[in-house]
């Protein structure tokens, strides 16, 4: 080891000079505590926003079509056959495509009415999809030609309706024809209910079989969208521009991260601005190290005079204060990445914090561990820990040998 990292190390541990004794000054400790709570906090600020993405992105792209290809203004299509042609390249991809039509209307009980938007969708869809968030499970028989037809709704939609599964419900929904605005009002047996987790789907979307909602708004074999559902959802910006380029001009071709913006922008905004303000932390910490260093450098001015004397150089007497910076940097990080590391996966075991899930979409704080980050944070840390050390050193290197040792 070399003499400037020997000495160092020793003017860390060593804080008293008349002292052979370890003993480390608060100033040098806080220095430390300071570097280890801003890198632990930008670590589990990341992590957690990441987590909230990342389980915001999965549950929408569980629950919610991965494209959908509609016309413009959201009128209805007379047929599949340019939809077929547009995305036969790409069907290698592709899961499935629903059908389906939808309306705004209004949802009636005794003592509440709620907006609400109806769909119409495949059987496919609610077999496959719809299915594994139904409260009791409960499947609509394609086959049940009943008078009144049967809707699926939300859970948290049925609590405010005050009602139960079985009951018949109103629905009231507006209609464009022959560009006349038509109410057109229906009753429905409440089926079940779903709960996938997401107020914009169960407070806001209910649910009955396509070819009933075709015969009961007698738009025969129309359709408003095709959602079309793939193996690989992380693939869906790619597949939406080769379709886009593949299928006529008139036709609008959304992702699912453009059909719920509103809900990703949010997760966004909290991202922007974090780094700027837990980078004031990390602020703090720096102030703390030249702080810390420039104490040394009062009770140690003796000891830097004699070493001059002895023939070692200034620029040796500035590295003294960079590495001593460097290593409160490299101790900060250190213990700032186990607890952070620490603390994401006793979330992730043990769901330390949990969350009101009617609040948040989910029931505890996520965790998504990123070693990216983990690592540009570390080498931030560590080079603007270094960095700061150099007005300490500045400030070594201008002291002559006599004025030194009159402090001696």
């Amino acid at each position: 080891m070399k003499i400037e990292s020997k000495l160092a190390l020793k003017y860390l541990i060593f804080s008293n000079p008349n002292s052979n004794k370890p003993n480390i000054s608060f100033q040098t400790f806080f220095a430390v505590l300071s570097v280890t709570v801003g890198i632990l906090t930008l670590l589990l600020t990341f992590t957690i926003l990441n987590g909230f993405e990342n389980e915001i992105v999965t549950k929408i792209q569980k629950f919610s079509s991965h494209i959908q290809i509609s016309l413009y203004d959201k009128s209805t299509i007379k047929n599949n056959n340019s939809i077929i042609k547009g995305i036969e390249f790409v069907k290698n991809e592709i899961e499935f495509v629903s059908y389906e039509s939808e309306m705004e209307g209004i949802i009636l009980s005794d003592n509440s009415a709620e907006g609400i938007i109806l769909k119409g969708v495949e059987p496919y869809f609610i077999n496959n999809i719809l299915a594994k968030y139904l409260k009791d499970n409960i499947i609509i028989d394609k086959e049940n030609e009943v008078e009144i037809a049967n809707i699926i709704i939300g859970e948290k939609l049925l609590q405010k309706l005050n009602m139960q599964i079985g009951d018949t419900v109103a629905v009231s929904t507006i209609q464009q024809v022959s560009n006349k605005t038509e109410i057109t009002n229906n009753s429905f047996i409440i089926s079940t209910s779903y709960k996938s987790g997401m107020a914009e789907f169960d407070d806001i979307f209910c649910y009955i079989e396509l070819n009933k909602f075709q015969k009961l708004f007698a738009i025969g074999n129309s359709f408003n969208e095709a959602n079309i559902y793939l193996k690989d959802p992380s693939k869906s910006e790619i597949i939406a521009a080769d379709i886009f380029k593949n299928i006529p001009s008139f036709y609008s071709v959304t992702t699912f991260r453009e059909l719920h913006r509103n809900i990703l922008s949010w997760i966004q905004l909290q991202k922007g601005p974090t780094p700027l303000i837990l980078g004031l932390i990390m602020i703090v910490g720096i102030f703390n190290i030249i702080g810390s260093q420039l104490l040394i450098l009062l009770h140690r001015i003796s000891n830097l005079g004699l070493l001059s004397a002895i023939g070692l150089s200034r620029k040796s007497i500035q590295k003294i204060f960079i590495i001593q910076g460097m290593i409160i940097g490299i101790i900060g990080t250190i213990v700032g990445n186990i607890l952070a590391l620490l603390f994401s996966i006793a979330q992730l075991k043990y769901k330390i914090i949990s969350l009101p899930s009617d609040i948040y979409l989910m029931d505890k704080v996520p965790i998504l561990i990123e070693w990216k980050y983990y690592l540009f944070i570390s080498v931030i840390t560590i080079l603007l820990s270094t960095l700061a050390s150099w007005i300490p050193a500045k400030v070594s290197g201008k002291y002559s040998i006599i004025n030194s040792l009159r402090y001696s």
